[in-house]
This record gives C-alpha cells, sequence and structure tokens, in this order.
C-alpha cells in the first residue's frame, strides 16, 4: 500500500482536502507509523502540523500534536537534516500548544528541555500549568510556576489580557495547590462582607491560615473550614472581626444566629500587615 507521506511534495502549498481524508481513515497511531516509514522531509512534518491544526480545529489537535513531535524528533536525532528555515522553537511551541488541556505532561516535558518557552510564551505555560494542576499534577504544576513566576507580574498581566486570558486562572489553580498541600491562605476561602466593612484587607487574606493554629484552631478544624463571614470592622478599618464556617454559604445559619466553627479578629496598620488579635469559639 502507498505511504500517503509518500505522495506529497515538500514545500508544496498543500491542499487539505487530501490530508483531512488520510485523517478521516487513520487513527494517530497508523500516521505515526507511516511518518517513521516515509523519507518525507521531516523539515516539513511541521508545516503539515500547523495545515491540520488550522482547517480541523478541536478534532484534529491530536494529529498535529503527533506530526509537531515526530518532526522535532528526527530533526533532534539527526541535526544535520534541519535546514536554515525551520524553526524547530516554534514548532515546540505548537506542540505544547496542542497539548492543552488532555497531555499537560507531553508539554511540560518539551518546557523543561526548553527553558526559553516559559519567558518567550508565558501564557501558554501558565495554561499548561493550569491544566496540570486540573489533572492533580500538583508537584509538576509547582515546578512550573515556579518559572512563571521568574517573569515580572505587569508583563505576565498584560500578555494574559492581551490573549483574553484572566489572572484568576493563576490564582485559582494556585489555591488548588495550597490546598493539596494543606497550606491554604484566607483568601482561598469563599468570603461574605459586611456593607458597610467592604473586603478585608490584602494582608489578611494573603495570611496561610495555619498562622491560626498558635492561637488555639486545630489543624483539623482548619482543614474543614470553607467560608469566612466578616461581621464588622473598625471605623479606621485596622480592626476586623470574622466568623469562620465549614459551608459554602452560611447566609442561612447566620439568619438564625447559628455560630461558625470559630471566631477571630485581626488588626492592621496598613492593610498590608496583619496579626490575629484574637480568636474565640
Amino acid at each position: 500500500m502507498t505511504n500517503f507521506l509518500d505522495t506529497l511534495v515538500p514545500g508544496d502549498p498543500n491542499n487539505p482536502d487530501p490530508l483531512k481524508e488520510y485523517i478521516k481513515s487513520h487513527s494517530p497511531e497508523q500516521m505515526v507509523a507511516e511518518m517513521r516509514e516515509s523519507l518525507f522531509d521531516p523539515n516539513y512534518l511541521p508545516d503539515l502540523g500547523d495545515l491540520v491544526k488550522v482547517h480541523l480545529k478541536g478534532e484534529g489537535r491530536a494529529y498535529a500534536r503527533l506530526l509537531y513531535g515526530e518532526g522535532i524528533r528526527q530533526l533532534e536525532a539527526a541535526p544535520e537534516l534541519l535546514a536554515p528555515d525551520t524553526n524547530l522553537f516554534f514548532a515546540k511551541r505548537n506542540f505544547c500548544a496542542c497539548c492543552i488541556p488532555d497531555q499537560p505532561l507531553e508539554a511540560l516535558n518539551v518546557i523543561l528541555e526548553t527553558p526559553t518557552l516559559t519567558k518567550a510564551d508565558p501564557v501558554l505555560a501558565t495554561l499548561v500549568a493550569a491544566c496540570l494542576v486540573d489533572e492533580g499534577w500538583f508537584g509538576e504544576a509547582r515546578l512550573l510556576f515556579s518559572e512563571i513566576d521568574k517573569i515580572p507580574l505587569e508583563s505576565l498581566l498584560r500578555k494574559l489580557e492581551d490573549a483574553g486570558v484572566s489572572f484568576d486562572i493563576v490564582e485559582s489553580s494556585k489555591a488548588k495547590m495550597r490546598v493539596q498541600s494543606g497550606t491554604r491562605k484566607m483568601g482561598d476561602l469563599e468570603w461574605l462582607v459586611h456593607p458597610e466593612a467592604g473586603q478585608p484587607p490584602d494582608g489578611l487574606l494573603d495570611m496561610e491560615m495555619d498562622e491560626l493554629t498558635k492561637h488555639g484552631i486545630p489543624k483539623e478544624v482548619l482543614a474543614t473550614i470553607k467560608t469566612g463571614v466578616v461581621l464588622m470592622a473598625s471605623k479606621d478599618r485596622k480592626m476586623w472581626f470574622c466568623e469562620f464556617f465549614d459551608v459554602s454559604d452560611p447566609q442561612r445559619l447566620l439568619s438564625r444566629g447559628i455560630a461558625g466553627r470559630f471566631k477571630a479578629d485581626f488588626h492592621t496598620r496598613d492593610g498590608q500587615h496583619v496579626n490575629v488579635y484574637g480568636v474565640g469559639h
């Protein structure tokens, strides 16, 4: 049987229709086998990946990923074949993009082998890290976030915004990692606030919940807490009086006068530096 890739002329614009038909009748594994048997110039495999990525969208992601990956593999195994106009770095970037959302570990391996990818495309790295968290690969996600954190925050925010990606994806992913490691911050909780008090200060939200163990709240209790409630704040906003519940929506309990698991008062001088003033059960 004729190998489809051997019928292609490298460098041609390539009508996508024959490639679409080929993909419909071949599994990704069959395509990889034919790529490895073919004499097709590996410099053009990433071009075919671009073609599939553009014309087949989501359904072609797995095929595009394999075309990029096989082109990269063959050219790195035989660097003497690499053409001057072949951009392996760009191929690696596109490979990683095709790994989102279901193959983040494959993307991570490429990113770790090509550290400049994170700096060149922090949005891609952020999306890969978030996928790692969603898949439960917390240690791997921490490793990637440690590299993302080296990018100045202002630059990261701008690039995320330009790409239409909310910074919330970073914050929520890091919150999930803290929950998994047992090192949650106050800001990881849901918060209900008194309308006259407003949101608690940044320093309070950034405080690790384990700080409350120093004031007699067992870790076992802290692990159950889901919601913080700002009952009131002093007029100068230096004292904050809060209550903590082990349910996601304590409004019904509050309306009935049912207390949470414990109360805690906090003091701040400038909104950033916050101390636990007292705790009540």
